[in-house]
């Protein structure tokens, strides 16, 4: 059972399947993409946990995961636990610290590993509060992902920290919104694999991220640059966070931003990534397949984490992203020039007609494109070209 049938579990459903087990998905969305590709599609919101759990009880499922998306994991703990399959996953109450954002930061704030924050249902205490954090301040939804939701305020005015707020918890279930010192820093992902309580981090991933006030990630590139004592940083920040949440097993997609005093934790996912990370590039880079691993740990099967390293390769992916609001006429590219960029794939997910607006979350972009290189300058450089040779057309 895949819980989510969105884009970001497609690659799940499409991999199960390929393993040769039926699927069944749930998603909210009567029309979600994973339903054409599912054995068994239910209607059902990846939160109603009651009724989730009446139709892994009616299929007898052998296990069920999720992708992308932190708002699924408490769901997945709640079934594998009602139907004692708990051993294979981290338990709810773990679930629920480790994906809620005002939950984690109480824990974290212990070993000084996330910026100064506050957080509250309520925007007068928030507001009371505010002079505790310096700006520019980050506003974000406590229980959500994907960058929806987020914005970026470089000085203190009442009325834009107002409609930040109230953006924030539009996209919230429980309401609760986080004021955040918005720590300015390279940003990176941290992808790992947890087994009996022994963490092995796979890649540190550079990420590029859009201009304020907007926070969308526009691409990765991997291994980081960094250097190697920042990487020693980030490595040992990663396992203290993970430790501390109490993830004793399974996957986990940690961002960090580096500041002046070292990586800071700036959001903590114990669940697999959404994008072509996972499915192409960590396999790629490290000849572990974080998907499958996570999939086979689901149906009680066990696993071995040995990944290798292939230090001439380096791998990106780059999103596509509508330069303007309007209605997509179409994406034109041909992929024989692409592949003279050392192309891995090129996925489009919005369809001619649609309406498209510049990026303001996750959901907002058009595609990914993903390619390799044998230097980090040369990656970066194939996705660029890739990116150029790439025609968007919006009326």
């Amino acid at each position: 059972m895949v819980i989510g049938a969105g884009i970001n579990q497609l690659p799940m459903i499409r991999r199960v399947k390929k393993m040769g087990f039926e699927v069944i998905a749930i998603d909210k969305n009567p029309e979600a993409v994973g339903k054409e590709y599912s054995d068994i599609f239910y209607p059902i919101d990846v939160m109603d946990k009651e009724k989730a759990l009446e139709a892994a009880q009616k299929h007898k499922i052998s296990g069920l995961a999720t992708i992308g998306t932190n708002m699924a994991i408490c769901t997945v703990s709640y079934i594998a636990t009602a139907l004692h399959q708990d051993h294979r996953y981290i338990s709810p109450e773990i679930a629920l610290q480790a994906s809620q954002k005002s939950l984690f930061r109480k824990i974290l704030s212990a070993y000084d590993l996330i910026p100064k924050g506050i957080s509250s249902k309520n925007f007068d205490e928030l507001s009371a509060s505010i002079d505790l954090i310096d700006f520019p301040l980050l506003v974000k939804p406590s229980d959500s992902s994907g960058g929806r939701g987020i914005s970026i305020l470089f000085q203190k005015d009442n009325k834009a920290i107002k409609e930040a707020f109230e953006y924030a918890q539009s996209y919230t279930y429980g309401g609760e919104v986080i004021f955040e010192e918005f720590v300015i820093g390279p940003v990176i992902g941290v992808e790992s694999f947890t087994q009996k309580g022994v963490t092995t981090p796979l890649v540190i991933a550079d990420k590029i991220i859009s201009e304020p006030p907007d926070c969308v990630t526009l691409g990765v590139t991997l291994p980081t640059r960094l250097d190697e004592s920042l990487q020693r940083q980030i490595i040992e920040a990663n396992k203290a966070c993970i430790g501390a949440l109490g993830i004793s097993s399974g996957p986990t997609h940690i961002d960090m931003v580096i500041s002046k005093s070292g990586p800071k934790i700036i959001d903590v996912g114990p669940r697999l990534a959404a994008g072509p990370i996972i499915f192409e590039l960590i396999p790629k880079m490290t000849g572990f397949d974080l998907l499958d691993a996570t999939i086979k740990m689901a149906l009680g099967e066990s696993v071995r984490c040995k990944p290798q390293k292939f230090p001439k390769i380096f791998c990106g992916s780059r999103f596509l992203c509508a330069p303007q609001k309007g209605i997509l006429k179409g994406i034109k590219y041909n992929e024989d020039i692409l592949r003279n960029y050392q192309l891995i794939n090129i996925e489009i997910r919005k369809s001619p007609g649609e309406k498209v607006v510049i990026p303001r979350n996750d959901n907002d972009r058009l595609g990914v494109v993903t390619a390799y290189g044998d230097s980090y300058d040369k990656v970066t450089f194939n996705l660029e070209s890739i990116l150029k040779n790439i025609r968007i057309d919006i009326e």
